[in-house]
């Protein structure tokens, strides 16, 4: 649940930092407006009010932009990760690469001084297995419908989908390298049509060729999510190989 609540923090930072800047702007303008009247004030009672004013007003644009700092750092990809929730924010994850080791294996033939050196190959691992589409996907409100299930892409890969659950709040499209390591390609925070539509786009070519999941998550204003929509793909590699 706290992954969620930050996933939803992060999309919508910004009108957050933009709201406490607005209030920090009337607040200024009132330490000037204020600074303005203490300065021109003939009567000691009308300097106390006016001085009284201009302090609060300072100290609500101290706290303004004090809030402003503290929102925008602990919104950072560093503090996340010193929370332990560093898969709330988009982050790139390596792709591993698969390696060939050889071993070497002595051969000693009767009247031959010497050796002959063979190569065993280590079996290179696989990226994630082929499957079918999951139940999710059955969902009306929340699935895919490009790219479909077993497709090969490469390059500049177009999403259509489905995302129109009620509450809606936004939504992920990710992608599995190994196992349950997910990398997100693209965020969206407005619903699609009831039939579907595009949903954003994501660069294949960065991946290397091989079997991968791709998954839609769409959450609701109160951060939960129906059953993710889940098909298997293939990247080709890039173009011309």
């Amino acid at each position: 649940m706290a992954e969620q609540l930050l996933r939803i923090v992060i999309v919508y930072r910004y009108y957050v930092m933009a709201i406490l800047g607005l209030i920090g702007l009337w607040y200024l303008r009132g330490l000037f407006h204020w600074g303005r009247r203490y300065s021109v004030s003939a009567y000691g009672l009308e300097r106390e009010t006016a001085a009284a004013n201009r302090a609060i007003a300072l100290s609500a644009v101290l706290v303004s932009l004090s809030c402003i700092a503290a929102f925008g750092i602990a919104t950072t990809p560093a503090a996340i990760d010193v929370w332990g929730l560093t898969g709330a924010y988009p982050t790139a994850i390596p792709t591993p690469t698969a390696t060939v080791e050889a071993t070497e294996v002595v051969v000693r033939l009767p009247g031959e001084p010497t050796a002959v050196v063979q190569e065993t190959p280590t079996p290179i691992p696989s990226a994630t297995p082929v499957v079918d589409a999951t139940p999710g996907c059955d969902n009306e409100k929340a699935t895919l419908t490009s790219p479909l299930a077993g497709a090969i892409v490469s390059g500049l890969v177009e999403v259509q989908g489905i995302a129109n659950i009620d509450n809606f709040a936004f939504y992920i499209l990710e992608l599995s390298t190994l196992g349950e390591n997910w990398l997100t390609v693209y965020t969206g925070n407005e619903a699609t049509e009831i039939d579907g539509g595009p949903m954003g786009s994501w660069n294949a070519d960065l991946q290397e060729p091989g079997n991968y999941a791709f998954r839609l998550t769409v959450f609701d204003s109160s951060g939960g999510f129906p059953e993710p929509c889940i098909i298997p793909i293939t990247i080709g590699g890039q173009p011309g190989q």
